[in-house]
């Protein structure tokens, strides 16, 4: 199971729980899902995303010999990347363009086929607790 089935799994049985707001500890078990799920949905935004080009084909009907294969950033997004380069810093943030698979690239310039690894969103900025 990834994350995305177990959040789906935690929303429902969250339904589930709130069926039945009469019971004992229901109230207590909903929050518990609910910061269950924000975990989990935070934990699948920090995650690192691979870079995969893979060779076109004849259905792809386009002019490149490579088509992203993976889940990319929006168009002019910063993003931190992971570099497979021994010249530069392995991990840097960058601001991505492009999108659909085609014509996509890095404001850095390194390629997404050979140099870039991997991306994730920027995170956060910090923010201290209210509590």
């Amino acid at each position: 199971m990834d994350n995305k089935e177990a959040i789906e799994a935690l929303r429902d049985l969250l339904d589930t729980t709130q069926e039945y707001p009469h019971l004992d500890g229901m109230t207590m078990f909903g929050e518990a899902l609910n910061m269950a799920i924000a975990a989990l949905e935070q934990q699948e935004k920090d995650r690192w995303r691979p870079f995969r080009c893979r060779k076109t084909t004849e259905d792809d009907c386009s002019s490149f010999d490579y088509i992203m294969d993976c889940e990319l950033p929006e168009d002019g997004q910063e993003i931190l990347i992971t570099v497979n380069n021994n010249r530069h810093e392995p991990v840097q943030k960058d601001t991505f363009f492009g999108g659909g698979g085609e014509e996509c690239a890095l404001d850095s310039g390194y390629d997404l086929c050979d140099e870039a690894v991997a991306w994730m969103p920027l995170p956060e900025p910090y923010q201290e607790d209210k509590a």
